[in-house]
């Protein structure tokens, strides 16, 4: 955990009690201890390829015993839909929302936190050129970055992400299967991530970890490249046996001392793909395009193993930090290479850029 992000958790605690947290990335990693109960156990994956939408480069499917649509949203329509989505996080002390909904802040009135870590973007809904940073269009939500925000010598991106209203936690009789279908940018830089993450309690308190990464695309173009993606439960207590990660199942496209899983067949960017996990009560399973990548033993508790509220999902284009922006964001990058070693590595170094997403869904297996 970042100082500053450390920090703004003593603010919101301050101000709204409780604990708090987001989405707490590794430096190429976790970082976390490792316990590799099986490398390779079981193979498996989604099966029941479903009809696809837009590009033909994803596939699709749900895992079988699935058969309930509880959540979804398909982007088919012109405009983001407000009454499933929040456009913040769900932490106080940042500033007012452009597009006020008392549903999506802890406090009526009070502001959410609009981004976390030492990320360099700030999450709005409209960019300081007036621009639409949720765009829905040709069937897909379209989440924006900009170089809009000209008055901060550090963080000069503005960006959108979504977190969902509804919210789900399995249990002994019930497990999910969550998914979406997303196209990332290749810009160096940027920090596309699906993840889910607990909401607050009735108190507005909220706890963290637990957080599942179902991927984040850190994009610093050396070691965390366009062939990777990172698939992983944060682990700091009580949310294994062990207190470390437990890993029970590794393709062997998967990296299990990083926690990252490798392409064999080329850049995951600027192409569909579908990414998705299965949470049970006690595990979860993580899923692209269809096949298994890894496993591991995970409970929905605090790190004192106490019950946290349900998980809500999310979606963000996060841009820079000390992960992604490692070697600079965008044209900061050319500072360390070549336009033609960028152009070999398959990257790309302009803003504005965007992260689509085709369709969000969850399935409940009972």
């Amino acid at each position: 955990m970042s100082n500053f992000f450390a920090t703004l958790i003593m603010l919101f605690t301050s101000l709204f009690g409780g604990e708090t947290g987001g989405s707490q990335p590794p430096e190429n990693g976790s970082g976390d201890d490792v316990v590799v109960e099986d490398g390779n156990t079981q193979d498996g994956g989604a099966t029941d390829p479903a009809p696809e939408s837009g590009d033909d480069s994803g596939e699709s499917g749900i895992l079988p015993g699935y058969d309930q649509l509880v959540f979804n949203d398909e982007f088919d329509g012109s405009d983001l839909d407000r009454n499933l989505w929040c456009t913040r996080y769900v932490y106080g002390g940042g500033p007012s929302l452009q597009i006020p909904d008392d549903s999506c802040q802890p406090v009526t009135g009070a502001g959410t936190l609009d981004f976390l870590n030492d990320e360099r973007q700030r999450y709005v809904d409209y960019n300081r050129s007036g621009e639409s940073m949720h765009v829905v269009n040709e069937g897909a939500l379209k989440l924006r970055a900009t170089a809009t925000r000209t008055n901060d010598s550090y963080a000069g991106y503005e960006s959108a992400m979504i977190r969902s209203k509804a919210n789900f936690k399995p249990d002994s009789s019930n497990s999910y299967f969550i998914v979406a279908r997303v196209k990332l940018p290749n810009v160096v830089g940027t920090w596309p991530a699906f993840w889910i993450n607990s909401d607050l309690d009735a108190n507005g308190n909220g706890a963290w970890p637990p957080e599942i990464d179902i991927f984040e695309g850190a994009l610093n173009g050396v070691e965390d490249t366009a062939t990777m993606l990172h698939q992983a439960g944060i682990v700091k207590g009580q949310q294994t046996a062990s207190g470390s990660t437990e890993i029970t199942y590794q393709s062997d496209d998967f990296d299990a001392t990083w926690k990252n899983y490798h392409s064999d067949s080329g850049s995951l960017r600027n192409r569909w793909l579908e990414v998705g996990i299965e949470w049970k009560a006690e595990s979860v399973c993580y899923y692209v395009n269809g096949d298994k990548t890894m496993c591991e033993n995970y409970r929905w508790v605090s790190n004192q193993g106490s019950s946290t509220p349900n998980a809500h999902i999310l979606v963000n284009l996060a841009i820079g930090g000390q992960w992604a922006g490692r070697y600079g964001v965008g044209e900061e990058f050319l500072e360390h290479y070549s336009a033609q070693q960028v152009a070999e590595k398959g990257l790309s170094t302009s803003f504005p850029t965007e992260m689509a997403i085709d369709y969000i869904r969850v399935y409940k297996n009972n």
